[in-house]
């Protein structure tokens, strides 16, 4: 029996996670705030996998309570293989100090403590069975700063470090920690009413700035299972990127 636990599950990267991962285990467990569209993600991955084990949990990993009874179920799965840390959002145009204070105190709790509390929980119990994969979502958005942005980039760029330092310790226990950082994916997270400050944003990107959230998600898989990196940026337009920003900013 083999058990991957994926949060932000019910839509863009989580999914597609959830639809890959459900052909490589026993149990998925999804997890996310809307309980409607937990259910069709589930009704959709049946159809991929009639005979799998699809659990949901409607969690808000935004508070401490949701984090714990989250943790408390990562910690009680002997047989987890995967845990996938994806949940996320993001804040378009939050300038200090006339931003929602509370909206950025909840990314800070989502992206940062949810992800080490249940990397924290994954890991001991990955580490007792000698094997195991922690995969957390940045982005490339980690590598850079600027007006309007610092909750979120600051907040990819703890998970990025994170990570690292995270793979570092579990070096040796065959746990395998990585760190998925991308730039502009097709998936519902540009158009949330927090971000969608520009109606017009998607025509103004070019295409070739765009990846597909299953071709991102099996690279990142094959990354953490047969790769030898634990920061994964994906397609060589934003690896140039990342490479000229990280010394740019030396």
């Amino acid at each position: 029996m083999s058990t991957a636990i994926i949060t932000g599950a019910s839509s863009g990267l989580g999914l597609a996670y959830a639809k890959q991962l459900v052909k490589k285990n026993d149990v998925v467990v999804l997890c996310a705030r809307n309980e409607e569209r937990l259910a069709k993600a589930k009704e959709e991955l049946l159809l991929l996998a009639p005979d799998a084990q699809i659990e949901t949990i409607s969690v808000d990993l935004s508070t401490f309570e949701g984090i714990d009874a989250l943790a408390n179920r990562v910690a009680s799965t002997p047989d987890l293989e995967w845990m996938i840390n994806n949940a996320g959002f993001g804040l378009g145009g939050q300038i200090y100090p006339d931003n929602d204070i509370k909206r950025s105190t909840d990314m800070l709790v989502t992206h940062c403590a949810a992800v080490e509390r249940l990397s924290y929980e994954a890991a001991k119990v990955m580490k007792a069975n000698g094997r195991g994969y922690i995969l957390n979502t940045s982005s490339v958005g980690a590598f850079f700063f600027g007006k309007g942005s610092v909750d979120y980039c600051s907040t990819k760029a703890y998970v990025v470090s994170f990570t690292r330092g995270l793979a570092c310790d579990l070096k040796g226990t065959g746990v395998r920690a990585v760190v998925l950082c991308p730039g502009f994916v097709r998936t519902g997270f540009h158009s949330t009413p927090e971000m969608l400050i520009d109606k017009d944003l998607y025509g103004k990107i070019p295409n070739w700035l765009w990846m597909d959230a299953d071709w991102v998600v099996k690279k990142a898989i094959r990354c953490a299972e047969h790769g030898s990196t634990v920061m994964l940026v994906p397609s060589i337009v934003y690896k140039c990127a990342v490479f000229f920003l990280r010394r740019l900013w030396l």
